[in-house]
Formats: structure tokens, C-alpha cells, sequence
């Protein structure tokens, strides 16, 4: 148990699953939670005929964690050998495979443990956090003393990236929507059924009144248990206001630039706007002074236009408002806003091709990118 992260996570050695400015995510197998295979099989086969019929296969599915339709290819019944195959060739020896999503930004961390535990999600759509997991207190320990591997881990990570202290735990994922377009090639008849599958789990978080606010294909995952696309990263999410609601509830906490609709854009038109930003956005690591930093558009070689998100710091879930140029220019959270997200999702999985130049994060590569966006429909 020395060996394990909090006693009970083999963190997967290498390079980290995905890593950011704020959050690092490491694949890690339960050595807690062992999955009995037979005792499962044995339970199920109520006429003790060392065969599963399609009915008795349902619950089965759900108890080892897999989608139904890998047991169901192989015919209307299977017996105890290809059950068990099925079991080890997806899932190895029984130890459940799990995300550890290490956090460094707390504001984001309680945003998203807030939304897991006010809203009800249909797993079908979100992913789940699991139950059960080690405390925040015991996680802060073992990460700062680099427990279970973690200090090996730290030297693979770039300057500047750190391991967080605030943890999300959830059952692996196969895939992610942009492996599934970069390494699977999907056609356009199954790239009908991949979006249809987002625009539902989309539509589930709208009809709570909820926007996701990150919506991009790496947050898009592929469960094991549904075999179908849901919703992950939850920190980014908000409140839609109904009208007539009192409160305040703005988009641009995160953002991804080449993915955002024309209104989430600032014209910087004066000196005491980019002073103003400049003075904002100080105390905040050098990544993000480089993701909020004005990008330029030319003309004949001179600089006519500078361009920002309407992005924003926040302060105990609240956004800080005392210095931003555009406070008053907040754009209110609304599906509309995501419906462009989405749209420049879809042009890049038909086009084969971004809808406006961006770099590996989906931030604009040049302010080229944003004067596009921004005058969208003007010109």
C-alpha cells in the first residue's frame, strides 16, 4: 500500500493522460475494489446452465461496469469462458480502471464538486464522480509528499506545471471524441450518431438550467459502461438565468477562444483598457497572462484592432469585477452561446479542418482568428 497513491490508486507510469495550467489528469487502477468475475457470472445464471441468456446479461453488464452490447455480439447467449474473456480483455484482472483529476485552481475544484452535488446527471450524459474515494485532507497529504509515484510523475511535466491538491475521481473512459476522429476515422453516418450523442448530453445539462461552459471534443468521452458518448470537467459550468430570474451568472470563466461566438469578444480601443487588463490579470501564473493576452489584427502591416476574451477571475465562486474594462459587457449565460461551440465542433469533424486557425488548446493562433469571429456577419 506504500507503493499505491492514498494507499489504494497504481497510478499508470508515464507521461500524464492530459495536462493544462490548471488540472492534470493520470490513469490509475482501484487495488481496493476487486471485480469477482465468477461470483457475478454465478449469481446471474439462476438455472446453473454455465450460460447467460440476453435478459440475465442486462444487470450483469452493469455490475461489472461494461456496455451490454460488448457481451450481446457475441450472440443472443454466452457462456462462462466468453463472459470471462469479454471481463479480462476489457476490464484486465477485475481492478476497476479510474481518472484521478488533480486540480490546482480551488475555485474551479469547488465549482465543479458544487454542480456534481446540486444537480441530478443521468449517467448516460455526464460522467460521474465516484463515491467512496479517499478525503481532500488525505489527498493534499499524499500529493504534496508525492506520494504513489506522483514524484516521478513531477519530472515528466513541463516548467510552470504542477500537480494539484484538489482531486476528482471517476471511472476511466475509453476514448475521448478527438481520439475517436483522429485515430477511428469515423464516417459521416457515424459521425451523425457521435453528435447526436453530444447534443444530448448537451441538452440534458440545458434542461437543468445548467450550461457546461468547456464544451470542446477532449470533454466529450466514450463510457465503458454505455458505450456511448457523455459529458466530463464540469468546472467551467453555470447557471442559466431564466427571464425574470434575479441574479447574475456570466459566461467566460473558462474559455476556449476559437470556439467562442462573436459576443464573448472586447475591442480594446484605448491605452487605459490594455493598462487597465494588464494590472487585472498580474498575480496570475504566466499560461494564463498568455491565453488573456490581446491578440492583434493588421492591416497593411499596421495594428487597427486588439482584441480579449470577456473572461474573468473569480473569488469564492463570484466573479471579481473591480477592474475589468468590459464589466458592463458580461455576456449573460444562454444555450445559444454553446450552440456556436458546437458548430465550430462540427466543422472541424466534416471539414477535417478547424473553423478558424488555433492552436493544439482551441485558442485563436493570431488575431486574425478573432477579427474574423468578431466581425462575423458585419462584413
Amino acid at each position: 500500500k506504500y507503493l499505491l497513491f492514498c494507499g489504494r490508486y497504481e497510478i499508470q507510469p508515464g507521461a500524464p493522460e492530459h495536462w493544462s495550467a490548471t488540472s492534470i489528469v493520470l490513469r490509475a487502477i482501484d487495488r481496493s475494489n476487486k471485480i469477482d468475475y465468477r461470483a457475478i457470472f454465478d449469481e446471474a445464471d439462476k438455472d446453473n446452465s454455465n450460460t447467460l441468456t440476453k435478459e440475465e446479461l442486462s444487470d450483469v453488464a452493469k455490475r461489472v461496469g461494461l456496455s451490454e452490447k460488448l457481451f450481446r455480439c457475441e450472440g443472443e447467449s454466452i457462456d462462462y469462458a466468453e463472459f470471462i474473456g469479454i471481463c479480462v480483455r476489457e476490464l484486465g484482472d477485475g481492478y476497476p480502471r479510474v481518472v484521478v483529476k488533480l486540480m490546482q485552481d480551488e475555485e474551479q475544484w469547488k465549482r465543479e464538486k458544487h454542480t456534481r452535488k446540486n444537480y441530478e446527471f443521468d449517467p448516460k450524459y455526464v460522467m460521474g464522480e465516484l463515491e467512496g474515494v479517499p478525503s481532500g485532507e488525505v489527498i493534499y497529504k499524499e500529493v504534496k509528499e508525492l506520494k504513489g509515484g506522483l514524484g516521478a510523475i513531477k519530472q515528466l511535466l513541463p516548467d510552470g506545471i504542477n500537480l494539484g491538491t484538489h482531486a476528482i475521481i471517476m471511472e476511466a473512459a475509453d476514448r475521448n471524441l478527438n481520439q475517436i476522429y483522429l485515430q477511428e476515422r469515423p464516417n459521416i453516418n457515424t459521425l451523425r450518431g457521435i453528435l447526436q450523442q453530444v447534443f444530448e448530453a448537451v441538452a440534458h445539462m440545458h434542461k437543468q438550467g445548467l450550461m457546461h461552459g468547456d464544451i470542446k471534443m477532449l470533454n466529450n468521452v466514450r463510457s465503458r459502461v454505455s458505450n456511448r458518448l457523455c459529458i466530463i470537467d464540469l468546472d467551467a459550468s453555470a447557471r442559466i438565468l431564466k427571464a425574470g430570474e434575479q441574479g447574475e451568472s456570466y459566461a467566460g470563466a473558462k474559455f476556449l477562444s476559437a470556439l467562442l461566438p462573436p459576443e464573448m469578444f472586447f475591442e480594446l480601443t484605448t491605452f487605459k483598457h490594455h493598462k487597465k487588463l494588464e494590472i487585472y490579470w498580474h498575480s496570475e501564473i504566466q499560461e494564463l497572462h498568455t491565453k488573456v493576452a490581446a491578440k492583434e489584427w493588421k492591416s497593411r502591416g499596421v495594428v487597427t484592432n486588439s482584441y480579449v476574451v470577456k473572461t474573468f477571475r473569480t473569488k469564492d465562486g463570484e466573479p471579481v469585477y473591480d477592474g475589468l474594462p468590459y464589466v458592463e459587457d458580461l455576456v449573460n449565460v444562454s444555450e445559444k452561446i454553446y450552440v456556436w461551440s458546437l458548430g465550430a465542433m462540427i466543422f472541424e469533424l466534416f471539414a477535417e479542418q478547424s473553423f478558424v486557425p488555433c492552436n493544439c488548446d482551441n485558442g485563436c493562433a493570431q488575431g486574425e482568428a478573432v477579427h474574423m469571429i468578431y466581425k462575423w456577419g458585419t462584413d
